[in-house]
């Protein structure tokens, strides 16, 4: 509120002022706003003049009749004509794959049957996507069931399509907009995007699993640790020549041992505590970046546990282990993990106290207090609102190694950017 400082004025002079300036700086009408917004609609805006019409040809000018016949037919078609299309037509959405990704296209098939005996116009397809823009469909011909192939492309994880499909039309004014709802033969379950890392710190690695070895371990991999004697059921293969040749009898290699890193994603509860604001939020960038470094890790033959809140995703080996865990992230409800009493970041059932945990947190708690420091490395990675200000990250207690990334569409290639800088430093 603006107070006008008066001084050495007469008090009715100072009361003028402050009204003055309370009428600048209050809304006085405060339906104003309600009524400023309905005669945005063309509907209001001509039954306002149809109305004004009437008054004048009764009391001014019988003239006036005809323009209001007029403008009651456009109002009449306009609200009507839609309505009596929509009665006539019915349609299905069939998806060609049953699985997808998101930012990929998907194609989709979709029939529609017009059972009026003339041609429609102006119908348009409304699949019920954040942020899509509706598909403006063909002329229907007459008594004729339509075919139509289109490539959409979902931009959220979850089944496809989240809403409901509905043919829409407001043919030929667009005074009124009338839907119809399409049958979904088969939705189709959309994966998280992700993105190929480069480099994978705590030990695992791209190639085959003979590469993952323990120096402390006697085994048949990797290089040679030391000699022994050679027993029975050895091969060939493990004799060291050299050796034998030089003290006259059977010497054999002793080899590292193949083992499997142990990696943990842990998506913590803070993110879930965001909420869900869209796309391009906190929660589903932070799941785009734990699926990717899930990937990656399951790629690189490692053991990998995921936790989000208080749920464990387990990530199977081969490729219908990683099959079922993206079918899983898919289909996470973050409100049903969030009404769960428990906190994200436990450790393992497996018992893999040695694990390298990776931290998926936000800008507000890096590493909780209360939690136990695994005995391995630990990385941290925030997920921090595009609006947030830029400032120093709060340090990781177990090793002060903290990616950071912004949320937006571009989350995925800044976090690989960020991690390759990592892996290099």
């Amino acid at each position: 509120m603006v107070r006008v400082a008066i001084r050495s004025v007469s008090p009715r002079i100072a009361a003028w002022a402050e009204a003055f300036g309370l009428a600048l700086t209050r809304e006085i009408f405060p339906w104003g706003g309600r009524l400023r917004e309905a005669f945005r609609r063309p509907m209001v805006v001509l039954c306002a003049i149809l109305a004004a019409g009437v008054t004048l040809a009764v009391f001014v000018n019988p003239g006036t009749a005809s323009a209001c016949a007029a403008i009651a037919v456009v109002i009449a078609v306009g609200r009507g004509w839609p309505s009596l299309v929509m009665r006539g037509l019915d349609g299905t959405m069939h998806v060609a794959a049953d699985r997808g990704v998101e930012g990929e296209a998907v194609r989709v098939t979709v029939r529609v049957r017009n059972a009026w005996p003339l041609p429609v116009w102006g119908i348009t397809l409304d699949v019920g996507e954040e942020g899509g823009a509706a598909v403006t469909l063909a002329a229907l011909p007459s008594r004729s069931t339509t075919e139509f192939a289109l490539e959409v492309v979902p931009g959220r994880r979850g089944l496809y399509p989240r809403g409901p499909v509905r043919l829409v039309t407001g043919f030929p004014f667009g005074l009124s907009l009338v839907s119809r709802p399409l049958r979904v033969e088969r939705p189709a379950l959309v994966w998280p995007a992700t993105v190929p890392l480069e480099g994978l710190p705590g030990g695992a690695a791209s190639s085959a699993p003979d590469a993952l070895a323990a120096s402390r371990r006697g085994g048949d991999v990797d290089d040679v640790t030391d000699t022994r004697p050679f027993r029975p059921g050895d091969t060939l293969r493990k004799v060291h020549w050299p050796m034998t040749a030089r003290v006259g009898e059977l010497v054999a290699c002793e080899r590292q041992s193949p083992i499997t890193p142990v990696v943990r994603v842990v998506v913590h509860r803070d993110v879930l505590d965001e909420g869900d604001d869209g796309p391009t939020g906190v929660l589903e960038s932070a799941l785009r970046v734990a699926a990717s470094v899930c990937r990656a890790y399951h790629a690189g033959q490692a053991r990998v546990e995921c936790h989000i809140g208080a749920e464990s995703i387990p990530v199977a080996p081969g490729h219908h282990g990683l099959r079922r865990f993206l079918d899983t992230v898919a289909r996470f409800d973050a409100a049903a993990v969030r009404s769960r009493p428990g906190q994200g970041g436990r450790m393992s059932a497996s018992g893999s106290a040695t694990a390298f945990e990776i931290v998926i947190t936000t800008h507000r708690s890096a590493v909780p207090a209360g939690q136990p420091a695994p005995s391995s490395e630990r990385l941290v990675v925030m997920v921090e609102p595009h609006a947030l200000p830029v400032g120093d990250p709060p340090p990781d207690r177990a090793t002060g190694r903290v990616v950071r990334v912004r949320t937006g569409g571009g989350v995925l290639a800044a976090f690989a950017a960020s991690w390759r800088g990592m892996h290099h430093a």
